[in-house]
């Protein structure tokens, strides 16, 4: 009965419904209220950004032909900081632009993404984009230093606002592509539904990550300065791994 849905039209009726809007509906109205859960989750944004990416593939979008979509290749020490890389070309020049999704407020995780981000010879990339909706600390010196040499004329590196509303309908599609199966949807069918209701071409953090970087402090980035700035025991620790990595790779 559902490939008969799908695949028999009868004239005079209503205006046919997409196999995956139902889905993608209701992982919507699910984030209405949840998607607060994921706004501190590097690895399910970061999904979510890639899976908007790679259906716009062959596009061409702020001057960006997007060829394709891949894994930075790292060495251990740098593994978890860069998120992946788009490749294509941008007037005739090819462009290779990093992406890392930085949530995290402890400053040396801050710094230590920073300082791979701008290392564009070692991860073979042309620019850096770094995905945050929080300031950085302005006392981290060294993550400030850093922040200045990515988003300086030199590198030509960009700093894109995370705002929830902007990454919700890309969430949204994540969640219907991790369990299509249970809906009985194929990835096709979710690569059709974001090309022809235009999800991802024209999501505002697709097309900012591919624009003429800024070189700009976001000015609407949340300041966190004045919450409590004592470490809880786990941030100790994460911060003493961060800086034990940094000192082997050094």
């Amino acid at each position: 009965m559902k490939w008969c849905a799908d695949n028999f039209k009868f004239p005079g009726t209503a205006v046919d419904i997409h196999p995956v809007e139902s889905a993608y509906n209701q992982q919507i109205s699910a984030l209405e209220t949840t998607i607060e859960n994921y706004m501190e989750d590097k690895a399910t944004l970061a999904q979510a950004l890639r899976l908007g990416f790679s259906a716009v593939i062959g596009e061409t979008i702020e001057n960006v032909q997007i060829e394709k979509v891949v894994d930075i290749q790292v060495r251990a020490v740098d593994r978890g900081y860069l998120d992946f890389k788009i490749v294509g070309t941008e007037n005739g020049k090819d462009v290779k632009i990093a992406v890392a999704v930085l949530q995290e407020s402890g400053g040396l995780f801050v710094q230590a993404t920073l300082k791979r981000l701008v290392r564009y010879k070692d991860f073979d990339v042309t620019r850096g984009c770094l995905v945050r909706s929080k300031q950085i600390n302005k006392g981290a010196t060294k993550a400030q230093d850093c922040l200045k040499t990515l988003l300086s004329k030199e590198l030509g590196g960009e700093w894109v606002l995370l705002k929830s509303e902007d990454i919700k309908p890309l969430l949204a599609l994540h969640f219907v592509m991790k369990g299509r199966e249970d809906d009985e949807l194929t990835e096709d069918q979710i690569i059709d539904f974001i090309r022809t209701k235009r999800i991802a071409i024209d999501n505002y953090l697709i097309r900012e990550i591919l624009s003429d970087p800024s070189g700009q402090v976001p000015k609407d980035a949340i300041d966190e300065e004045n919450e409590s700035s004592n470490m809880t025991l786990i941030e100790v620790k994460d911060a003493v791994s961060v800086a034990s990595d940094d000192l082997f790779q050094e």
